[in-house]
C-alpha cells in the first residue's frame, strides 16, 4: 500500500514551505512571499493521485456520493481559536496551512492517467476531518479524490462524515492525515465586516483575496430555499469549498457560487457583464452538522 505522506514532494519551495523559507540566513518574513509553482502542484497531486489510485488505496468517489445522502450528522471536538484579530499578512501565514486542495481525480477519454481538477476546502480537526461543498463530491464523472496540505502531503478521502445538500456542505475525512484545523466562527459576520478568502481558483494554488461581507439573503437554489451570505472578495472556478476568513482568522463562511448580472437590451440580447455576485455558504450552515464531542 502507497501512504501519502511518503510522496511528499523533495522540493519544499514549490509549495511555499516555512522551512525552505527559513534557510539559514533568510529573512524570517520570506514566508509571506514564498514562490507557489501551480505546474509542480499539479504533477506532485497528479502523480500521488495515480500511485493510490493504482495500489488500490483510494476510495472510488461513487462510494462517497452514495453516503451523501445517509451523512447528516456528524460528532467532532472542534478546534478553537485565540479570538485574536490578526493583519492580513498574518492571517495568510497563519491560516494557509489548515486550507486544503481537493483533488477530484478523473481519467479523460483517450488517456490512460487520471488527471486534476483542483477545488478547496479547509480542515477541521488534526485527524483528518474537513469541509468542502456539497456540490463537490457529487461529481458523477470523478474517479477518487484526495486531498493536499499545504506542505505538500497527500492522502485520499476515506468517507462523508455529515452533509446537506441544500445548504451545500460536506465533512469528509481524508484517512491518515494529520491536519492543521480552522476554527469556525462562533457568529456569522455582520455585512460591512472585512473578510479574506484563501482557495484555489484554477489551479492558482494558495490564492488570498479581500472584501467585505456585503450582505445575508435567502437564496433559491436547485434543492430549494437557503440562508446564504454575499461577499465582495473575488474567487472563480476551484475555489469551491475555500474558507472565508474573518478578522481574527475564524471561519465565517466557505465558497459557494457566482451570479453574473448582464446588461440586456429592449430585444432581449445579453450585453456587457455589469457584476459578479460571490455566494458564501455562513458558517452557522457548517455547525449544525456538527454535535459537541
Amino acid at each position: 500500500m502507497f501512504n501519502g505522506a511518503s510522496f511528499r514532494i523533495a522540493s519544499l519551495v514549490a509549495f511555499g514551505l516555512l522551512a525552505a523559507c527559513l534557510s539559514a540566513g533568510a529573512d524570517p518574513n520570506a514566508a509571506r512571499s514564498a514562490i507557489v509553482d501551480d505546474e509542480s502542484i499539479v504533477e506532485h497531486i497528479q502523480t500521488v493521485g495515480n500511485a493510490l489510485i493504482k495500489a488500490g488505496s483510494t476510495v472510488k468517489l461513487k462510494t462517497l456520493r452514495n453516503q451523501l445522502p445517509h451523512a447528516h450528522t456528524c460528532a467532532l471536538a472542534l478546534h478553537r481559536g485565540d479570538g485574536v484579530a490578526m493583519t492580513p499578512s498574518e492571517i495568510y501565514e497563519r491560516r494557509t496551512d489548515g486550507v486544503l486542495v481537493v483533488g477530484m481525480l478523473a481519467k479523460p477519454k483517450k488517456s490512460g492517467r487520471y488527471e486534476l481538477a483542483g477545488c478547496s476546502g479547509f480542515a477541521l480537526t488534526q485527524d483528518g476531518a474537513f469541509v468542502t461543498n456539497y456540490h463537490v463530491v457529487d461529481n458523477p464523472d470523478a474517479e477518487t479524490i484526495v486531498v493536499m496540505t499545504h506542505d505538500g502531503t497527500i492522502t485520499p478521502v476515506s468517507e462523508v462524515l455529515a452533509a446537506d445538500k441544500l445548504a451545500d456542505v460536506a465533512i469528509l475525512r481524508a484517512k491518515g492525515a494529520a491536519f492543521a484545523p480552522l476554527s469556525l466562527a462562533d457568529d456569522v459576520s455582520v455585512p460591512g465586516s472585512p473578510v479574506w478568502v484563501i482557495s484555489h481558483p484554477d489551479h492558482n494554488f494558495f490564492s488570498i483575496t479581500t472584501g467585505m461581507v456585503s450582505r445575508h439573503f435567502m437564496a433559491l437554489t436547485e434543492a430549494g430555499r437557503t440562508p446564504q451570505m454575499a461577499i465582495t472578495a473575488d474567487f472563480g472556478i476551484g475555489s469551491s469549498g475555500g474558507p472565508i476568513l474573518d478578522s481574527k482568522g475564524e471561519v465565517t463562511g466557505i465558497v459557494c457560487s457566482t451570479t453574473s448580472v448582464y446588461w440586456e437590451d429592449t430585444k432581449g440580447k445579453i450585453n456587457d457583464l455589469q457584476m459578479v455576485f460571490k455566494h458564501c455558504v455562513p458558517v452557522g450552515s457548517i455547525r449544525s452538522l456538527i454535535t459537541a464531542k
